[in-house]
């Protein structure tokens, strides 16, 4: 047994552990960096993968939160259709106004809705919803687009009829309300039927509305574009039940 003397200690050389630690071979430096380069390559790939399907979903996300709104307004609109308010005065709804443009034919993008509706002050008046497709040229990508607009406008002489041309607009209330239209269409359903003197007969108790909405944007990096279609029934209530 060995021995060295530091100052008045004595110190086994056995105890003593001397740590011999090796370099990594050449061999093993390129197997570590192979090894490195698939485990970094499939981490970008997952996560170029994963952020493509997050973005498609968040674009599907937003158009349905879009669209939604805009399906509400079309059946409050629909269900109002025909809607006479029983005032003094007040006179009787022109049956051919409550849907116009409409038929059972052909799919149509432009048509009107008629019924009795209340300003914020109380006062009374026979409104006309106007929905349809205007086309415009996008001043970013320069590429033609639809929107699609509903004007509300006031029915100057309900006792005559109500039209375009005899109505003036709600500038307020009008204008734009979904972007990037690519199909909307409406077609008449269900023509009420029985007595030939009744307030409603001849006139549609549902409309069949077909819209496709493309995404506010592509998804980056890619040339795709996400679009989702829709297609809803809904019952003018007022031309239903009354007789």
């Amino acid at each position: 047994l060995k021995t060295i003397k530091a100052g008045p200690t004595l110190i086994s050389l056995n105890s003593l552990k001397i740590n011999r630690q090796k370099g990594f071979t050449l061999v093993e430096m390129l197997v570590t960096l192979v090894v490195s380069a698939i485990v970094i390559s499939g981490t970008i790939a997952g996560f170029t993968y994963f952020s493509k399907q997050y973005e498609t979903l968040s674009q599907r996300i937003a158009i349905d939160r879009d669209v939604l709104r805009v399906i509400d307004l079309i059946q409050a609109d629909i269900n109002k259709a025909g809607f006479k308010a029983y005032a003094t005065g007040n006179p009787a709804m022109v049956k051919t106004d409550v849907f116009q443009g409409v038929n059972s034919a052909t799919v149509v993008s432009d048509f009107k809705i008629v019924y009795d509706d209340f300003k914020d002050d109380g006062t009374l008046y026979r409104a006309l919803i106007h929905y349809y497709l205007e086309a415009y040229t996008s001043e970013i990508t320069k590429t033609e687009r639809q929107i699609l607009r509903r004007d509300w406008r006031v029915c100057a002489s309900p006792s005559t009829g109500c039209s375009l041309a005899t109505s003036t607009l709600r500038a307020a209330d009008s204008g734009p309300i979904i972007d990037k239209v690519t199909t909307f269409e409406v077609l008449g359903l269900n023509a009420k039927t029985g007595d030939a003197s009744s307030t409603f007969f001849g006139i549609f108790q549902a409309l069949e509305v077909n819209m496709t909405v493309e995404a506010p944007r592509q998804i980056e990096g890619n040339d795709t574009i996400i679009s989702k279609n829709f297609k809803f029934i809904t019952r003018a209530y007022n031309v239903s039940i009354v007789p």
